[in-house]
């Protein structure tokens, strides 16, 4: 008898499973499309479904339970030290299309290396006073760049993000 046996094994450990969906769901959102076997795209679609659903609510708490079940990352691109902005992150988002500027640490956070793969909520550094930012006065500058083609971390098109953040409900 097949009872609480709902879905396809597809021969992998359920680990395995779990992972492959959350990075099948991520490049269908990212794509809009994505070419895999049959018995993989019907076990994929109840978990799309249930993201766009989240999607459609728009709250606080679905944002934070489709990023969880996403787990999409970008990558630390470059970790540099300039007389005008001090200890500096470049991070890049998943797909390479925007980059965000951290300048101004007292210290980057501990195990942080070019390269490496980052989520929300991961600390890169700590806000300090470091480059030409006065002694007694800690503060970050961030900048979100939009970038060009050439994907080089010291170009791009600023952005302001105030009207995204500040119009979130």
């Amino acid at each position: 008898m097949r009872h609480g046996n709902a879905h396809r094994k597809l021969n992998r450990t359920a680990e395995h499973r779990r992972a492959m969906f959350a990075n099948m769901a991520a490049a269908l959102i990212k794509h809009e499309q994505i070419t895999t076997t049959l018995p993989k795209a019907k076990e994929l679609r109840p978990i799309v479904e249930k993201l766009v659903t989240l999607g459609k609510r728009g709250d606080l708490h679905a944002r934070r339970q489709a990023i969880a079940e996403i787990r999409d990352v970008g990558m630390v691109k470059k970790l540099f030290t300039s007389a005008a902005g001090g200890l500096t992150v470049y991070e890049f988002d998943a797909d390479g299309t925007y980059s965000y500027y951290y300048a101004h640490l007292d210290r980057y956070a501990e195990g942080v290396r070019e390269g490496q793969a980052v989520k929300r909520g991961d600390v890169l550094g700590y806000v300090g006073t470091s480059g030409n930012a006065p002694a007694n006065t800690p503060h970050l500058h961030f900048t979100i760049f939009k970038l060009l083609p050439t994907k080089r971390w010291w170009e791009g098109t600023p952005i302001n993000p105030y009207p995204l953040w500040a119009f979130r409900r």
